[in-house]
This record gives structure tokens, sequence and C-alpha cells, in this order.
């Protein structure tokens, strides 16, 4: 102890005065320090990736449709350029593959996955629209999902995307305007039609798809038309889902011929062969069966071309009765699908 006292005595007043300032200084310093980590630690952090599924709609991936995967691209790369855009509109007929489209682009890492955040929303019905929104888009911000969807509840969250910090990729399929007559049905139908636009989200960070039979009533949106396959495509398209990667000249020359029997539409190409694989039947004996069924095609069934409704018509029959009887019922509970 005499030595610490000893040795504290040889430091002069002015020197302890220095001292002083230095921790003084030191203490501050440290204060600075301090409060800026606490700041760091309790900054506002982005909010955490987010994604809802996209449908399977498809046993493989996609076949001749690369150009429109780039068109989509486009649409969004342009929007910084044009400020009218609000996104891109996939237009075409049904079984032309807009689903498809959409959820290649929505799960390929090189579109899809440059977004923070992305929410698929099944908008065939306003009903379905509120649902699909609420229940996925209310877990991207840690809200509640509501037990009972209603339009305002959803409109809040399309207003949290607006103004979102995250990418957004959003994805209303099966968006198609309602007819136009005086009717109270067509006049309900425009009013739900009208709900479903006041949900979609916009901004310079959001990107929004629909997929559509007509895009009418999206004057915002770029349209992306999709047509029939071409013949090389329905072929390989025809191939692989009929589990047939080596087939003989005679045999590609009958796929050649289905396909153009199914007018190039994916999706009477996809169940054509899906059949072919199940059952084991040959091309030509499908195409045979086809023209027959087609003869028995009601007048107003409408909704899908021909070789959809044949392609259907030809897996309902290979069904044992009791499976008829299930989709029957089916159909009879849902349907509008």
């Amino acid at each position: 102890m005499e030595w610490f006292r000893s040795q504290l005595a040889r430091f002069t007043a002015e020197e302890w005065s220095a001292i002083g300032v230095l921790v003084t200084i030191a203490i501050f310093i440290l204060g600075i320090l301090w409060g800026a980590w606490k700041l760091w630690r309790n900054r506002e952090r982005p909010p955490p990736p987010f994604e809802s599924s996209a449908p399977v709609t498809s046993t493989g991936g996609m076949i001749g449709r690369d150009d429109k995967l780039a068109e989509l691209s486009q649409v969004f790369a342009s929007k910084g350029a044009n400020a009218q855009i609000t996104g891109a509109a996939v237009r075409g007929q049904g079984g032309l593959g807009k689903t498809t489209l959409a959820r290649v682009f929505y799960n390929h890492p090189d579109h899809g996955g440059q977004y923070g955040a992305k929410l698929w929303i099944k908008a065939d019905t306003v009903e379905n629209a509120l649902g699909d929104l609420l229940a996925k888009g209310c877990p991207a911000f840690d809200v509640a999902v509501p037990e009972q969807a209603s339009l305002t509840q959803a409109q809040a969250i399309k207003t949290r995307i607006d103004t979102d910090s995250r990418k957004w990729l959003v994805v209303f399929d099966n968006v198609d305007k309602p007819p136009s007559d005086d009717s109270g049905e067509a006049k309900d139908a425009r009013r739900a039609f009208d709900e479903i636009k006041s949900l979609i989200p916009r901004g310079d960070h959001v990107d929004v798809i629909l997929t559509t039979r007509e895009a009418l009533g999206f004057a915002d949106f770029e349209t992306v038309d999709l047509q029939v396959l071409s013949e090389e495509a329905s072929v390989e398209l025809l191939l692989r889902e009929a589990g047939k990667e080596d087939v003989s000249d005679e045999e590609r020359a009958e796929a050649l011929e289905l396909g153009n029997e199914l007018g190039g539409l994916p999706l009477a190409l996809e169940m054509a062969g899906q059949l072919i694989k199940t059952h084991g039947q040959s091309f030509a004996f499908y195409r045979e069966n086809l023209i027959e069924v087609l003869k028995t095609r009601p007048g107003d069934a409408e909704d899908y071309p021909d070789s959809v409704y044949g392609a259907v018509m030809l897996s309902f029959e290979r069904l044992p009765p009791e499976g008829q009887e299930v989709l029957k019922l089916c159909a009879w509970w849902a349907a509008e699908g």
C-alpha cells in the first residue's frame, strides 16, 4: 500500500488534471460507441422474404413458351420507363397454358427468384380472391388471418403491399371481365369484378401478373398473348407426357397427326399424353377415338375448344363407373370449375 501511495505522489497537480481530461474524453467516446451500438441493435430491419405456393399444373417443365417468359420479363424491366404500366396480362383462350406460364415465371429462379415477397391469388371469384389475399397476405406482415374475410380487410393488406419495402410479385389467376348486359346477374358480376380490381397492388416495387381470357378492363397492363404450340413443340409435349422418348418415325408421324387434331393446345396435349401413358394406347388409336367423341360435343360447350373437350371425355370414359359418379358429383357441386 505504501508503495502504491508513493507512486501516486509522483504525479503533479497538472499531470493529474491532464489524466482527468483524458479519462473524461475516454468516457465520452465510450458513451458514443455504446449509444451507436444500441441504435444498430434496435435498427429497423427489412421484412424477411415471403412466398405463397403456386399451384402445380403440369408433371414437367414448360415446352414452347421460352419467348413468352422473356416477354414477361421485358414488361417488368420496362416499368421504370413507363409509370403507366402496373403489370402483365397473360391472355388466351382456355387450354393455352396461361396459368402454367405464370406458374413457371413465379417459380423460376431467374425470374421469380428476384423477388423478396410473392403471392399467388386465385381470382376466378371475388370470394376466392378475398380469401387468398387474406390467408396468404396476412402472414407476410405477421398479421392474424381473420376468421371471416371482408373486402375492407383485404384492401388493408393490399395497402400494406403498396407501401412495403420488399420487391413483390403478385399473380391474380383467372380474372375476366363480366358481361355487359343489364341483368341482375351481370350487375353482380361487374360489382365483383370491380372489387377484385380494387385488390390489385400498385407501385414501382410491385410486379403483377394477371391470367385472363380477354384482358378487358385492364388498360394499365401490357398484354402477353398466347397462341397454340408449334407442331414441333406439340409433338415434344405429347411424347414427354406419354413417356415415349425413343420412338420410330411412324410413331412420331402419328404423334404429329394427333397434335394437329388437338389443335396445339397444351392442356389437351398433356391430357392425351397422360391417357396414352396410363392405358398404353397408340397415338393413332387415341386420334380415331377423339374424332368419334367430338361428334357428341354439346352445342353449348363453349368454354374450351373441341380438343380439350375431347381429351376430357376420353379420360372420363376410361374411368370405372364409381369414378365417373364421383366426377359427376364434383361437377354438380362446382359447376363453374
